[in-house]
């Protein structure tokens, strides 16, 4: 195979290669773009029931592994 037919069929690899990945994201893109989130929890007033409410906190890590810990803190309905 001469240099030039190498350097051509280097190029057409290479290419076919960045074409599918081109291809590849924008299927990834599209398909995260049509996904709609659903709500967790409906509106209470929609369903005329009072629910609880929650929150997350943050707790005091540990000095010596430098983690943070988070907890779920849960209110009664009002």
């Amino acid at each position: 195979m001469s240099k030039r037919n190498g350097d051509r069929a280097k190029y057409n690899r290479e290419n076919k290669k960045r074409k599918s990945r081109r291809a590849r994201v924008q299927e990834l893109r599209k398909a995260l773009k049509s996904k709609v989130p659903e709500p967790v929890a409906k509106n209470p007033a929609e369903i005329d029931k009072q629910i609880a409410s929650s929150r997350l906190r943050q707790l005091t890590g540990d000095a010596k592994t430098d983690a943070t810990f988070f907890e779920i803190v849960v209110y009664p309905p009002r």
